[in-house]
């Protein structure tokens, strides 16, 4: 028999070069300095200062502990998000057929305590192809108009008004419009706000930043559509300016997760999560 050879495990990290205790703590020491005074620099919430350079409108939303609509802004050069929130007083509503006279008589309307004001509006109506007179009903804050199980204006309104209207009036015949959409989207929708664009804040104020390179080839593109129609040029302007303005470089991470199965064949039910986790990978 030949010569017996003894096997000798070894493992990747033999490979690699050996360091001293003292010099992996050398290396690591910088990087959680640079941590640390990177969460001492920061405070929440990010809110924008009174003049902010160009930023992209990220997202929107609703801040209930302030009661104001709020604008996240992405400002390229710093790499950082602000949070700008509204200046001009606007407030949740909704839209009814009832007269402000009308809407006095209901108490639990009155009374509601999110409940502001009621002024007459015009609106165009789609249906009828004409503009029509009705009644914006101001709310404090969104969930005096719906989100709630009950006790909100757009349920009240035609609950109350045929137990205190002088003639018969069914329940069906009473309408309340525009109650069903997120506060944030009316917000941006009224104060003509694009997200995808590029903002500013003057003076506290957020306006919109032209690039006149991208403002050039909009009129280009408009220039093209000859025959189109006023409405339609309005929608072409629209899309061509938000493709052609300059898409933001943001910072991005790719998450990956392994999860053990029992069975080779299983999907995992994130809504569960019932597996184990056997790794989990950040790349960016």
């Amino acid at each position: 028999m030949g010569p017996r050879f003894k096997m000798v495990q070894t493992r990747l990290d033999d490979y690699s070069k050996t360091k001293h205790p003292e010099e992996k703590e050398a290396e690591a020491l910088p990087f959680t300095e640079t941590i640390e005074k990177e969460r001492t620099k920061r405070v929440f919430p990010p809110v924008a200062p009174e003049n902010l350079p160009p930023s992209y409108f990220v997202s929107a939303t609703y801040d209930g502990k302030i009661r104001k609509a709020l604008i996240k802004l992405y400002e390229p050069t710093s790499a950082r998000i602000y949070f700008w929130y509204d200046n001009t007083g606007h407030k949740p509503y909704c839209l009814t057929n009832l007269s402000p006279y009308e809407l006095e008589k209901i108490d639990r309307v009155v009374r509601h305590p999110g409940f502001d004001h009621a002024e007459i509006v015009e609106k165009f109506d789609p249906l009828l192809d004409k503009n029509v007179k009705v009644t914006k009903v101001v709310a404090k804050d969104p969930l005096a108009i719906g989100g709630r199980a009950r006790g909100c204006l757009r349920d009240i309104i035609p609950e109350e008004f045929p137990k205190v209207s002088e003639v018969p009036v069914s329940r069906d015949e009473i309408k309340v419009w525009e109650a069903k959409i997120k506060y944030y989207q009316s917000y941006i929708y009224d104060r003509n706000l694009w997200p995808g664009m590029i903002y500013e804040v003057k003076n506290g104020s957020l306006v919109p930043k032209k690039v006149e390179q991208a403002e050039r080839m909009v009129k280009q593109i408009c220039e093209t559509f000859k025959k189109a129609t006023a409405e339609e040029l309005q929608y072409i302007e629209h899309w061509a300016r938000l493709l052609e303005y300059p898409a933001p470089k943001f910072r991005r991470v790719a998450l990956d997760i392994e999860v053990y199965l029992p069975i080779p064949t299983m999907m995992p039910d994130s809504r569960e999560a019932a597996s184990q986790d056997v790794c989990i990978s950040l790349y960016g």
